[in-house]
């Protein structure tokens, strides 16, 4: 049986860490803005005035998700209001890691070293500061497994627990689609469980998830053929898959399976949870490995942390316990959480410099009038900025423009259009199609657009692959300014 009491080392490490996990989680606006932030705020903001857009059904998740970040945006003051609203669904899932740490051992200190650890994790760090629905469907999932447990493990109010924990399951799913790969894992643990509950949990998700699909049938099967057969086909290769996951992870991986190894020889404690638990943090790395999908991958793996996270504490503590508790030990526990977060810190680093800085950009925006028309490389960027001022079928997409009206979208649509100068504003970030823009910035030359902004970045990708570019904004010398 572990042992319960509230040690001087425990206070010394919330003491240490909560201030700066707090100070860390508060410097919201340090991350620049990210394409899928404008996209779903976008999204968000157009359904929030009861407007209609058609492509949001290429996003995966529900629509619940973009009204709840637009609220955010609205109320709290654009694009940092809406992380607002994001970091308090990470502090929402710390809370659910703590439960669900409990509730497996039923110590708070392994609790509360298993919630600091994932509050100083990269891609939780890096998804609770941005405006998408990865942190609202983590929030939920981490929420659910507490709940599961107690569906398998109470000897009271087992039919509540199940009840809350399909309703917790399927709101993650539906938060974010992908997460449905877990429903087969956690029913045949439950399964094993409380057969009883087991069927239940499955008769009342499959129910609500059955109804979803039938009504927004035509919207999923667009999703299917433009995503998952197109953007999200084959991407990258093994090794570099490989190698994005070990870099990212490393802390987590080493210690993780050096507890697994030590538990096995020992023989004295939790193997069978650690092997679980090691099991559970498989599946969306798998779906990226075998799918050599790499869309995604260094925010999916918070998954992967999620269920690595409770074995590495359980190992301090054992260590911590089994040593005496001496100021030695608390000591070494100490120094491998403050490393921890040391390490992590340097993963986000490199994750918030994979994307270019678009944020001085809202500065051209704003001399942007109502009567003016925008070509964007980036999808969402100017529909967000401009929401409010210029009508959306004036601003078009360089990958989606049929200048010709053949019903096809070709690169000899956009250097027909910028050689007819039809724009008065081009926006270029060489995201997309970097060496096209070698040729659109000649003819944009030719053609007299003056270049208002122009910034060069290098990117580094969690794979250690370095990438340079430029941002540029392109505007029509006879645009009148404000």
């Amino acid at each position: 049986m572990l042992r319960q009491a509230t040690t001087n080392h425990t206070i010394l490490l919330l003491c240490l860490c909560l201030p700066a996990l707090l100070l860390i989680r508060t410097q919201l606006g340090s991350a620049a803005g990210h394409m899928d932030e404008y996209d779903y705020l976008f999204v968000g903001k157009t359904l929030l005035a009861t407007d209609h857009w058609p492509t949001h059904s290429y996003i995966f998740g529900w629509d619940v998700n973009w009204l709840i970040l637009a609220w955010g945006d609205t109320v709290f003051g654009g694009l940092h209001g809406a992380r607002i609203v994001a970091s308090i669904f990470g502090l929402i899932s710390l809370a659910g890691m703590y439960a669900f740490v409990y509730i497996l051992w039923r110590n708070h200190t392994i609790a509360l070293i298993a919630g600091l650890l994932l509050g100083f994790e990269c891609a939780h760090l890096y998804i609770s500061a941005l405006a998408t629905y990865d942190i609202i469907c983590f929030a939920a999932f981490t929420c659910a497994l507490p709940l599961v447990l107690l569906s398998c493990y109470s000897d009271t109010k087992q039919l509540l627990w199940t009840i809350l924990s399909c309703s917790a399951l399927t709101i993650a799913v539906l938060s974010k689609y992908i997460v449905a790969i877990y429903l087969p894992f956690i029913a045949v643990f439950v399964l094993w469980h409380s057969p009883r509950h087991a069927l239940i949990g499955t008769l009342l998700i499959s129910t609500v998830l059955t109804i979803y699909a039938t009504l927004n049938f035509d919207q999923l099967k667009i999703l299917y053929e433009v995503q998952i057969l197109g953007t999200h086909d084959a991407n990258a290769t093994l090794t570099d898959i490989l190698l994005r996951t070990v870099r990212q992870q490393i802390a987590i991986l080493l210690f993780a399976a050096f507890a697994i190894v030590y538990s096995l020889l020992a023989r004295q404690f939790d193997t069978k949870k650690f092997l679980i638990l090691a099991a559970f943090s498989l599946p969306l790395f798998l779906y990226h490995l075998v799918g050599q999908n790499v869309i995604s991958l260094q925010k999916h793996l918070v998954f992967s942390s999620l269920f690595l996270i409770p074995i590495i504490a359980r190992w301090l503590y054992e260590f911590y316990d089994r040593g005496g508790r001496t100021n030695l030990n608390g000591t070494a526990v100490l120094l491998y959480v403050f490393g921890f977060a040391i390490i992590n810190n340097g993963m986000l680093k490199t994750m918030q410099s994979s994307y270019p800085d678009v944020s001085k950009i809202s500065t051209v925006a704003n001399q942007i009038q109502s009567s003016d028309y925008v070509l964007s490389e980036d999808p969402y960027l100017f529909r967000y900025l401009l929401i409010d001022t210029v009508a959306q079928n004036q601003i078009s997409e360089t990958s989606w423009l049929d200048n010709n009206l053949d019903g096809k979208f070709e690169r000899r649509d956009v250097q027909q259009a910028v050689w007819d100068k039809k724009f008065d504003y081009v926006f270029l970030n060489d995201q997309l199609h970097q060496n096209f823009n070698i040729l659109l910035r000649k003819m944009l030359f030719l053609r007299d657009y003056e270049l208002v902004f122009q910034n060069h970045y290098q990117l580094e990708t969690m794979s250690g692959k370095k990438r340079f570019g430029a941002i540029s904004m392109h505007r029509k010398k006879d645009v009148d300014q404000i």
